[in-house]
């Protein structure tokens, strides 16, 4: 017989492996949705700073101003927008859509045009906020269970104003209204 000795791992050994990769498999669970969360609010903020160039272009070749209805604000009215997706001012379909409405039991929402049919909400608006207007607005980056319709619950609100500010505010109220995101 020969004298040759086998070296095996203990079962503690094992057992500590096992603990040890069991221990980064539960970390990296817990961090991937909020990993995922904050993937989707980037994009959804790339594809606002996209909206707002092509509008910004937009206005300049309608000589849009800082006050009034859609035409004096150079703004483009909502259905020449919907009538003519996905390439509207030169943006995919996609753009317009929310990146962080992709929850299992839902369908991807669109973002909210603000100035939509223009009217004296527009041009009040113009008056009270200037370039600091709401342009468009995406308030679907809350969790599931965040009702954004209650004006009570404090959620989280995306948008791009005229003057081109990216807004990232968390607040009660409704994101969708120009006051939403004035300054304090």
């Amino acid at each position: 017989m020969s004298n040759r000795s086998y070296r095996a791992y203990t079962m503690v050994e094992v057992l500590m492996v096992l603990g040890i990769i069991a221990v980064l498999a539960a970390l990296t669970y817990a961090v991937a949705p909020a990993a995922k969360m904050s993937a989707n609010v980037t994009k959804t903020k790339s594809n606002l700073r996209q909206i707002y160039v092509a509008i910004s272009l937009y206005r300049e070749d309608y000589n849009g101003g800082p006050v009034g209805d859609l035409a004096d604000l150079g703004l483009p009215h909502i259905l020449t927008i919907v009538k003519s997706p996905p390439t509207y001012l030169g943006l995919s379909g996609r753009v317009w859509e929310s990146a962080c409405s992709d929850h299992p039991k839902t369908t991807r929402q669109a973002m909210t045009y603000f100035p939509s049919e223009g009217g004296e909400r527009l041009i009040k608006a113009s008056v009270a906020h200037g370039e600091r207007l709401l342009l468009v607005s995406d308030h679907q980056c809350n969790p599931p269970e965040v009702h954004v319709d209650s004006p009570y619950v404090t959620k989280r609100g995306l948008a791009v104003l005229l003057d081109g500010t990216l807004g990232d505010r968390t607040a009660e109220g409704n994101p969708n209204d120009p006051d939403w995101w004035a300054l304090p």
